[in-house]
């Protein structure tokens, strides 16, 4: 699913210059780091001879923005998917993430979300249908008097 939207790489190129399959395609490959744990790590590795060099799935996408584990980026998504505020959601993510994280990856989904809103063909109301737009959308109030 997050190839699809993008979020994530389709696919990754070996970048190590002295490598003979430098600029080719690497395998997307479940690596346990360190050895001894049980946990595996999806990774792409390139399988070129002598270089074996690793890159994380996450490198140059969207969760490579912020330096957290994706558990705790998808906890926050889902705040911000429940339109919690930075405060509400700082509390229920705990002191692993500072308040200007979360602003950061709010911003950025906000940004990520009109990306794909095709802006110039936004229909509004319909046949029957009043809508009402706010001006203080467009213009801030100057001077707290109400005036644009």
């Amino acid at each position: 699913m997050l190839r699809e939207i993008g979020a994530v790489h389709v696919s990754q190129v070996c970048s190590k210059s002295n490598c003979p399959k430098y600029q080719r395609e690497m395998e997307l490959r479940f690596r346990t780091r360190p050895k001894d744990s049980k946990e595996k790590i999806l990774t792409w590795r390139c399988t070129g001879y002598k270089c074996g060099t690793y890159k994380s799935v996450w490198e140059g996408s969207f969760f490579s923005l912020f330096r957290k584990k994706i558990n705790v980026i998808m906890l926050l998504i889902k705040c911000w998917a429940a339109q919690l505020t930075i405060a509400k959601t700082r509390i229920i993510a705990g002191d692993n993430v500072s308040e200007n994280m979360i602003a950061g990856l709010f911003e950025k989904l906000r940004q990520f979300c009109s990306l794909s809103l095709d802006k110039k063909n936004i229909t509004l109301g319909g046949f029957g249908k009043i809508v009402e737009i706010d001006e203080s959308l467009y213009a801030k109030v100057k001077h707290w008097k109400g005036e644009i």
